[in-house]
């Protein structure tokens, strides 16, 4: 059956004369939307991606058994160095992992490109609206606080804080609402597990996300000894550094690139045009 021609490696274009560039899965495990990004690439450069594993005991919620997974799928298309390794979001991450995996079995890595990802364990966090100052508070910190206040002052205070009210009920509503649908979607994968059949495409990009979310969450990485290249998007929120997180987990350079789109635009036209030249760039500087 299908089970049987199912490969972690990928070979979405593996033609060409140049290094081979291996791209690891998003946390949906997909690969199919790198086809774009490897066909800007050139005809002259090879392009593989990497997806879990079909079979139940391959790791999906474990960075240092994937990375390992991966590297054993790697050496037979390419047996020694130098690597050229990158992903995507979550990719990013085994993809480093997979750099320092490498480094210490003694091969060279010529490239690590981390595409879109906050280096793990960064913990910056972008103010979120239940942490911003009331109005009241606002209020007595005003130099006007100790004023009498006119009735439409009043009115407008009470209108504004039954909207913030109203905000932040349906905020909790929709948590609520996420909280029931999770529940819904583990017990349907239950359900389909117990019966052997196949996931539907929802519940296996649930399934994988939750897996990634979990194995992020668990990884300690150790600081590497090589350079880095992250790819940032331009609409990324400045409270993140320019380096994504990754600058303390190398004892080397992070260079950081610039790239258009939103998180699930860049790898689409036009923007994984720019992408690719910029991915291009970074493999010009690792050789």
């Amino acid at each position: 059956g299908a089970d049987e021609t199912w490969s972690s490696l990928v070979p979405i274009s593996p033609s060409g004369r140049q290094r081979p560039f291996f791209c690891v899965h998003g946390g949906a495990g997909h690969v199919y939307h790198y086809r774009a990004l490897a066909q800007h690439l050139g005809a002259d450069q090879p392009f593989y991606g990497l997806q879990p594993g079909q079979e139940q005991e391959h790791p999906k919620d474990d960075v240092k058994a994937m990375a390992a997974a991966y590297l054993k799928e790697i050496r037979k298309v390419q047996p020694e160095g130098p690597y050229s390794v990158g992903g995507f979001c979550f990719g990013a991450i085994i993809a480093f992992e997979m750099a320092q995996q490498l480094t210490e079995m003694g091969e060279a890595v010529a490239l690590v490109a981390l595409i879109d990802a906050i280096g793990p364990g960064y913990n910056g966090q972008v103010i979120p609206p239940a942490a911003l100052p009331t109005l009241e508070e606002l209020a007595e910190a005003s130099p006007q606080a100790k004023r009498p206040q006119t009735l439409l002052e009043k009115g407008r205070r009470v209108g504004a804080n039954w909207m913030r009210r109203l905000h932040g009920a349906k905020v909790a509503t929709q948590r609520r609402l996420r909280h029931v649908g999770k529940a819904r979607d583990r017990l349907l994968i239950q359900i389909y597990e117990k019966l052997e059949r196949p996931l539907p495409h929802h519940l296996h990009n649930y399934q994988m996300l939750a897996a990634a979310r979990a194995a992020r969450k668990r990884y300690e990485p150790d600081v590497y000894s090589g350079d880095l290249a992250v790819f940032r998007r331009e609409d990324v929120d400045n409270a993140i550094p320019a380096d994504m997180g990754w600058d303390r987990l190398t004892t080397q350079t992070v260079k950081v690139y610039e790239i258009p789109g939103t998180h699930l635009e860049l790898l689409q036209e036009p923007y994984v045009q720019e992408l690719a030249r910029q991915l291009q760039l970074s493999m010009n500087e690792g050789d």
